[in-house]
């Protein structure tokens, strides 16, 4: 690494390694969204949030463009003088373009540098157009990032250039769960045989006469009357009911089939619980025989705050599982490794109006035919199934082999191949918004960084220790909400904060790292402490390669547009 300038800076090199999800994908949806093209908008950008900082925009009464053959749109341009600059918010997955639309656009009348917020740019490479009017930065990074366009200041004059962001508009739910399986108490039972009756889940209402089912050989009698929690989150206007789902007593359900349930759940952490990342199973029985064991991990709720029937309550991340019930009416039995707030959700074929007109072209009913789900625990996968993950699997098949990956230490960097895995998943696959914030919670459950110490100190100011955080910057629809954590999880979330020892680069002066090898890709961490308000600039090289131009700079969004990581709330909590 070598730094140019005058300024002394402070350098950092962390690499990303695997330890040890959120809800599954449901392929049914995602099968039935891929028959539509997302349709691919340009944004042109001409004011807040998606212009950030320096030179503004204007609109000139001749900058017209045409829009196909319905109307004339008015563009937005901005006019970069040699040294000025630009910055522009990215969303995730989406990309820049950089438009001149009175001339041709090469790759040297501009420098295109990418951030995620935190201040410090990295030098991205942009495509030209196949026109020769456009630079792109292509979409091929998962979360939120500014992009700064600047002239250089060698240019002898000025470019007026317009610039768009893309953004493509995925479809709403095409196969929605929208019947929920409420609970219906059974008859009263006899002293004699059991103490208390267990509720009985139905579709369909459940005649007063009905017998409760009866617990499997082995299991204690189940309880009645088990009241469903109201469970709201601060970004919903309304509750929804929960009911436990736990070892003991077992949840009865009779449905009739055939037809797809989701099984949505959160972690409750029992009282004594200081540890938020819990992994456990969910356990299902179909008319008295073992059928289907679903796997999990969970991670505390960081987005948002819930509530639980009118008091706030920490709580795993909402997790989904899904099940296929097959034809005739069947007792489904279902048990937890770990206390749960559940509920079952049953989707409905035809769930349209009028389904010759309306319906999608491939049925819910098709697609489940075409992808029937995998019944089986994760950890009956063999080495022909674990070794298939960049094999182009199903989307729910691969979210079972990186879970696998995840939590199995019998394979080296398995929890970082099976993150990164899903993140490229999650970038080919933009008809599922959703699968980006799995991505990024896998992240968090399987991997972590490592300091890396240079070969050699370059000069004799000793280390400088710190605490770096964790944040992440929301997505524009994102609304800065509160966090919830219970203070006895503050211990675990400190242990979660990353030290490092800055060591200080001066002009002229090289910090050599020799990086582990890895059997996976792998993501390199750069933290750098300027101690001038005018920022300062290294270059990054990896062996031979053409070297990278970086530029720290106080940052320029506010606070609240970033995600606290849990060690930032756990400082919270002890005041710190």
């Amino acid at each position: 690494m070598r730094r140019p300038g005058r300024f002394r800076s402070w350098a950092l090199l962390a690499l990303l390694l695997g330890a040890g999800a959120e809800a599954g994908p449901d392929q049914v949806q995602i099968d039935m969204a891929g028959r539509y093209p997302l349709p691919l908008r340009w944004d042109n950008v001409s004011s807040e949030p998606l212009w950030v900082e320096g030179v503004k925009p204007f609109s000139a009464p001749d900058n017209r463009v045409r829009d196909g053959e319905r109307h004339e749109t008015r563009m937005h341009r901005v006019r970069l003088a040699p040294g000025e600059s630009v910055t522009v918010w990215v969303p995730a997955s989406e990309g820049l373009r950089v438009y001149r639309p009175d001339g041709r656009l090469a790759l040297a009348d501009l420098e295109i540098a990418v951030s995620n917020g935190s201040g410090l740019y990295v030098g991205a490479p942009a495509q030209p157009s196949a026109q020769g009017d456009s630079l792109l930065l292509p979409p091929d990074w998962p979360e939120e990032r500014l992009a700064r366009v600047s002239r250089p200041a060698r240019a002898s004059e000025a470019v007026e250039v317009a610039l768009f962001v893309s953004r493509r508009e995925a479809l709403g739910e095409l196969a929605p769960y929208r019947d929920v399986a409420r609970p219906e108490p059974g008859p009263e039972p006899e002293p004699a045989s059991a103490p208390e009756a267990q509720p009985v889940f139905a579709a369909e209402p459940v005649a007063a006469a009905a017998q409760p089912p009866q617990a499997p050989a082995g299991e204690a009698p189940p309880l009645a009357g088990v009241p469903a929690a109201l469970l709201r989150p601060t970004d919903e206007a309304t509750a929804q009911p929960f009911w436990p789902l736990q070892a003991q007593p077992p949840l009865r359900i009779r449905l009739r089939g055939p037809s797809r349930l989701a099984l949505e759940h959160r972690l409750r952490y029992p009282p004594g619980e200081t540890q938020t990342r819990q992994a456990y199973r969910v356990y299902a029985w179909l008319d008295g025989r073992p059928w289907q064991a679903l796997d999990f991990v969970a991670g505390p709720e960081m987005r948002r705050a819930v509530w639980v029937d009118g008091c706030a309550e920490t709580l795993g991340r909402l997790e989904t599982g899904y099940l296929e019930l097959p034809d005739g009416d069947h007792e489904l039995t279902l048990t937890a490794t770990q206390p749960l707030h559940a509920r079952l959700l049953i989707q409905q074929d035809p769930d349209y109006l009028f389904p010759r007109l309306n319906a999608p072209k491939l049925t819910a009913a098709e697609a489940r035919a075409a992808r029937p789900v995998a019944h089986g625990s994760i950890w009956d996968l063999g080495l022909t199934g674990l070794s298939a993950l960049s094999n182009g699997l199903p989307l729910a098949d691969a979210e079972r082999v990186a879970l696998r990956l995840g939590r199995d230490n019998g394979y080296r960097d398995g929890g970082l191949t099976a993150a990164l895995a899903m993140r490229q998943t999650a970038l080919a696959h933009r008809e599922v918004p959703r699968l980006t914030p799995q991505a990024q919670d896998l992240m968090g459950l399987f991997t972590f960084y490592r300091a890396l110490l240079p070969v050699a100190k370059p000069t004799i100011a000793p280390p400088r220790f710190a605490w770096l955080r964790g944040r992440r910057l929301l997505g524009l629809t994102e609304r800065p909400r509160e966090a919830l954590v219970a203070e006895r999880f503050s211990d675990e979330g400190l242990d979660a904060l990353a030290s490092a020892h800055f060591l200080e680069l001066t002009p002229d002066v090289e910090l050599e790292y020799r990086l582990p090898e890895r059997s996976a890709p792998s993501l390199l961490r750069v933290a750098v402490e300027p101690h001038a308000s005018a920022g300062a600039e290294l270059l990054l090289r990896f062996d031979d390669q053409a070297p990278l131009r970086l530029r720290a700079q106080p940052p320029e969004l506010a606070a609240r547009l970033f995600l606290p990581a849990a060690s930032e709330v756990a400082l919270a909590l002890v005041g710190a």
